[in-house]
C-alpha cells in the first residue's frame, strides 16, 4: 500500500514485479505465466515513461505505443523467421 503514496516506490515495485515474474515464467514455463510477464512488464514502462514525463500529449502517447507495438511485432517475426530456417 506504500507505493500509492509514493511514485518511486510504485515504479519500482512495478519493476521488481516483472523481474520476479520473469524469473518464475523461466523456470515453470506457462503461456499464462508469458502473457502476464509481457503486460506487466509493458505496463512498467509505459508507467515509468508517465512518471518522468507526465505531459505528454495523446500524439505522443500514440506515437509511443505505435512504436512499441512495430518492434514487437518486427521481434516476433524474427523469432518465426528464424524457427522456420532450422
Amino acid at each position: 500500500m506504500i507505493g500509492i503514496i509514493t511514485p518511486t516506490v510504485r515504479s519500482l515495485n512495478l519493476l521488481f514485479s516483472t523481474i520476479t515474474l520473469a524469473t518464475i515464467t523461466k523456470e515453470h514455463f506457462s503461456s499464462i505465466l508469458v502473457c502476464l510477464t509481457h503486460v506487466t512488464g509493458i505496463l512498467t514502462l509505459c508507467y515509468t515513461i508517465n512518471w518522468w514525463f507526465p505531459n505528454l500529449s495523446y500524439e505522443i502517447w500514440a506515437t509511443f505505443l505505435l512504436a512499441l507495438m512495430v518492434g514487437e511485432w518486427i521481434f516476433s517475426s524474427r523469432e518465426t523467421m528464424w524457427r522456420n530456417s532450422a
